[in-house]
C-alpha cells in the first residue's frame, strides 16, 4: 500500500513539471518577448562557457547584458513572468562571485608566492659569488624557505667550487694556518678559514643532495680537526717563531749615502722624542738608490720626495732589537729646497741584535 502512494506522489510530481515546462516553453512560444527571451538563455550559456574557461573579465560583462534583456523582457510583455530568468541570473551571478573571488585569491597569492621567491633568490645568489660566509650570513640562509625555489642552478655553481675547493683552497689554507710563525698572522689565516668552512657547512645543508657538497663540507671539518681548531694553529706557530726570528735577518743596504741616511735618522729621532720612545739606532740601510721625486700629475710641478730604509733600534729598557723592515721619509718641496720631513713605518718586528748587518 505505501508502495502505491509512493509511486502516485511521484507520478503526481512528474506530472505537474511537466506541466509546468509545457506552460514555460508555451508561454515564451506566445510572449511578445520572445526574441528577448531566447537571447537571455543564449547570453546565460555564454556567460557559463566563459566561466568554464576563466574568462572572468568576459563573464562580468554577461551580468550587464543579461539584467537589460530581463528589464527588456518585462517593458515588452509586461505579463510574462520572468521569476525564472531572474533565478537562473542569480545562480549565475552566485557562480561568477565565488569563482572570480576564488581566482583573484589565487592570484594574489600566486604574486605573493613569486615576490617572497625572487626576494630568496637574491639572497641565495651569495651561494654564487663567494665561497666565504660570516655568521650572520649564514644563519640567514639557513632561515629561508627554499621549498618552492628551482635549486638546480645554485647547486650547479657550488659544485663547481667545491673541485677547486678541494684540489686548491685546502692545501692552501693548510699552509698558511701551520706554515706561518706569527701567531697573529696564522690566526688571520684561521679565522678565513673557519667563514670558508662555514659557507661549506650551510650550503651543504642547504642542497643535502649533492654528494660533492657534502664531501667537501666533511674535508673542510677534518681539516679543521687535523690543524687543531685555533689554538692548534696557535700552538703551532708559537713552536715556529724561535726559528724564525733566529734566523731573521735586516734587508740589505742597496747604496751608502751618509746625507740620506742622516735626513732618514733625523726623522726617526725626532718620531722617537714625540711618542717617548728610549731607544737607540743600531743600523740604518738604506733600500732604494735615490730619491723619488714626485710631481702633481696635472701641472708636473715637483710637490716632495721620498726615500725608505730598514732601521734597528734597541730598546734601552729590555735590551731588545726590533726593526723598522720599511721605514719611509717624505719631505715637502717648498720652492727652494725640501722640509725637514715626515716618517712612516711597518709594523715593528724583533730581530736577535747579532743578526743586525
Amino acid at each position: 500500500m505505501k508502495r502505491n502512494y509512493f509511486e502516485r506522489g511521484l507520478l503526481i510530481l512528474t506530472f505537474l513539471l511537466f506541466t509546468f515546462q509545457m506552460y514555460a516553453q508555451n508561454e515564451t512560444i506566445e510572449s511578445k518577448a520572445k526574441l528577448e527571451i531566447d537571447s537571455f538563455q543564449e547570453q546565460l550559456k555564454v556567460g557559463n562557457a566563459s566561466l568554464d574557461k576563466g574568462f572572468y573579465t568576459s563573464a562580468k560583462g554577461k551580468i550587464t547584458t543579461l539584467e537589460r534583456l530581463i528589464d527588456k523582457i518585462k517593458t515588452r510583455d509586461p505579463q510574462y513572468n520572468t521569476s525564472q530568468l531572474e533565478g537562473q541570473l542569480e545562480t549565475f551571478k552566485t557562480r561568477y562571485s565565488e569563482e572570480s573571488s576564488a581566482s583573484d585569491a589565487k592570484k594574489t597569492a600566486d604574486t605573493e608566492r613569486f615576490g617572497k621567491n625572487v626576494e630568496t633568490q637574491n639572497k641565495l645568489d651569495v651561494v654564487t659569488r663567494t665561497k666565504s660566509l660570516s655568521e650572520e650570513e649564514s644563519a640567514e640562509l639557513l632561515g629561508l624557505d627554499i621549498s618552492t625555489i628551482n635549486l638546480e642552478r645554485y647547486i650547479e655553481s657550488v659544485e663547481e667550487y667545491a673541485t677547486s675547493a678541494q684540489k686548491e683552497d685546502l692545501p692552501r689554507l693548510k699552509s698558511l694556518m701551520t706554515e706561518v710563525p706569527i701567531v697573529q698572522e696564522a690566526l688571520i689565516h684561521y679565522e678565513k678559514f673557519e667563514d670558508q668552512k662555514r659557507y661549506w657547512k650551510t650550503v651543504a645543508t642547504l642542497f643535502p643532495t649533492s654528494s660533492l657538497i657534502q664531501e667537501t663540507s666533511n674535508k673542510f671539518e677534518e681539516l679543521d680537526k687535523e690543524v687543531g681548531g685555533k689554538e692548534g694553529v696557535a700552538n703551532t706557530a708559537k713552536a715556529q717563531y724561535g726559528d724564525y726570528i733566529k734566523n731573521k735577518k735586516m734587508p740589505p743596504a742597496v747604496v751608502k749615502d751618509a746625507q740620506a741616511e742622516n735626513i732618514i735618522i733625523k726623522v726617526y729621532e725626532e718620531e722617537g722624542k714625540k711618542q717617548g720612545y728610549d731607544r737607540t739606532l743600531v743600523k740604518i740601510n738604506l733600500l732604494e738608490s735615490d730619491w723619488t721625486i714626485l710631481t702633481n700629475k696635472y701641472t708636473s710641478v715637483i710637490v716632495g720626495r721620498k726615500r725608505s730604509a730598514a732601521i734597528v733600534f734597541k730598546n734601552n729598557k729590555t735590551g731588545e732589537c726590533t726593526m723598522y723592515r720599511f721605514f719611509e721619509v717624505y719631505q715637502q718641496y717648498n720652492g727652494s729646497g725640501y722640509s725637514n720631513g715626515e716618517g712612516t713605518s711597518t709594523t715593528e718586528e724583533l730581530i736577535p741584535c747579532e743578526n743586525v748587518k
